[in-house]
């Protein structure tokens, strides 16, 4: 991967259009897959 700086940008960008109720579960799901990536 990219530096953490760089790939959480692109988490962010990636989750940020989502409804609320799936934005706080695939928020979650991605933030733990984000996190086994670092």
């Amino acid at each position: 991967m990219g530096n953490p700086s760089s790939a959480g940008g692109e988490w962010l960008r990636l989750t940020h259009h989502q409804e609320p109720a799936e934005y706080l579960t695939e928020k979650t799901d991605n933030f733990k897959a984000f996190l086994a990536l670092l």
